[in-house]
């Protein structure tokens, strides 16, 4: 997924002009240009730094995500947990683009899977979470605070934990 982020972002530098062909636009989708509701997922509104910090967090929450998930389960919480955030952005942030969203229901995964099967926690979160899950309670309330400000990041991270919750409750998708 990072060697695709970095040949869009590439892109979008070499040719500036791609970005309001492919950015989440709420008129322009509602007008039937659907596609741009993944296509952001593809492209920064952030240029080249960015770009840059979305591909190295996705390089630290994805590998981290992976740990825990089956390698097509870790595309379908990006992916949906990402469309479902850019579905709300719609309405809280009307033109944009960019990962970050799709990383934040990696990390909203990341918040909520331990609560199901601590043996599946990865080493690195294992770390952070023993103190008694105070890093986890702060980090719940992160969202929350992102969630009340309208903040989409918070609107994927809030997708991440929903999904995640659903396959546990189906009891599929996760690593063994």
């Amino acid at each position: 997924m990072s060697a695709i982020l970095a040949a869009c972002l590439a892109l979008q530098v070499a040719e500036s002009w791609i970005l309001q062909l492919v950015e989440r636009n709420a008129s322009a989708i509602l007008s039937g240009q659907w596609w741009r509701m993944g296509t952001a997922l593809f492209f920064q509104e952030g240029w080249l730094a960015g770009g840059v910090s979305n591909i190295v967090a996705l390089l630290v929450i994805g590998a981290l995500a992976e740990q825990m998930l089956a390698r097509w389960t870790w595309l379908v919480v990006y992916a949906v947990g990402g469309l479902a955030a850019e579905t709300i952005a719609l309405a809280w942030q009307p033109v944009g683009a960019g990962n970050s969203i799709a990383i934040s229901a990696l990390a909203g995964f990341l918040l909520v899977a331990p609560l199901f099967d601590r043996s599946r926690r990865p080493l690195e979160l294992s770390c952070i979470a023993s103190g008694g899950g105070t890093m986890r309670v702060l980090a719940a309330s992160a969202v929350l605070v992102l969630l009340l400000r309208h903040d989409i990041h918070g609107a994927g991270a809030l997708a991440g934990g929903v999904l995640t919750v659903g396959a546990a409750a189906l009891d599929f998708g996760m690593a063994a």
